[in-house]
């Protein structure tokens, strides 16, 4: 299997950092969410016009592909304005993962606000779904979202993704997400597997703390074991949440941890 890291975990690195550990870690690849604490890519002095372009050469050179960028946008605002907002982020990540050369852009669907319909969200959240692949598809990006908010579980997520119906939104399957909320890996992956393009693992304690992977209680071998049974062939990406738990081990200690795990259970399993 491909592995990555999201630089959620490093988010204090520079990305000359990023890209020098992951090489030497082993990593078949990184996942952007934000440098340098900077989360807003648009907003990255790193993917401005006239730096963008030596972004992509250091991972070039380093033979390190960027397998995703991520974006912050979710689309269950009741709000017109925010509503907006959401796909302009999301355009404006889809542009930065053309100049990259990068074929997956991230999204969130959103949490369904309190005392409304999931039947009219999943409407209006399918149809922005849409909108981002439409988009997506001139510029050779495929939108992806994850299994998360409102719709982390895989019979929540895929009727929208259904609806959508563009060959240029795909799922983003966090395990360890539907996992939580109930859902085994065997059936989520059966309800992803046609749709699935990129894929997170982690690993919880019993008390929703992060742990290292194989130190929770999340069972890792059964999601590597879900992933081989429907051939999946995308990367599977550490979600080392750093940046929001400051708490947690620094990713000079996770990350190396994590790898020399992942590589091990993909042996075994």
């Amino acid at each position: 299997m491909k592995f990555s890291f999201s630089t959620l975990g490093c988010p204090d690195w520079p990305v000359e950092k990023v890209v020098s550990e992951a090489k030497r870690l082993g990593f078949d690849g990184v996942e952007i969410r934000g440098i340098k604490r900077v989360f807003d890519l648009s907003k990255a002095p790193e993917f401005a016009p006239g730096e963008i372009d030596k972004t992509r050469k250091l991972f070039e050179a380093a033979g390190l592909p960027i397998v995703q960028i991520d974006s912050s946008s979710s689309f269950c605002w009741p709000d017109d304005a925010k509503q907006k907002a959401a796909f302009e982020e999301a355009q404006k990540h889809i542009d930065i993962a053309a100049e990259l050369g990068v074929k997956l852009m991230r999204v969130f669907g959103g949490n369904i606000p309190e005392g409304q319909s999931r039947e009219k969200w999943a409407k209006i959240l399918s149809d922005s779904l849409r909108r981002c692949g439409e988009y997506g598809a001139k510029k050779n990006v495929t939108v992806t979202i994850e299994s998360h908010d409102s719709w982390t579980k895989s019979d929540e997520l895929m009727p929208v993704v259904l609806a959508a119906n563009h060959a240029n939104v795909k799922v983003l399957w966090d395990m360890g997400n539907s996992w939580v909320a109930g859902e085994k890996f065997e059936v989520g992956a059966g309800l992803v597997k046609d749709h699935i393009i990129h894929a997170h693992i982690k690993d919880h304690t019993s008390d929703g703390k992060e742990a290292m992977l194989g130190k929770g209680i999340i069972p890792l071998a059964d999601a590597i074991k879900a992933l081989k049974s429907i051939k999946y062939k995308g990367f599977v990406s550490l979600e080392w949440e750093k940046a929001w738990h400051p708490e947690i081990e620094e990713p000079e200690v996770a990350f190396p941890a994590a790898i020399k795990y992942l590589r091990e259970l993909d042996a075994t399993t």
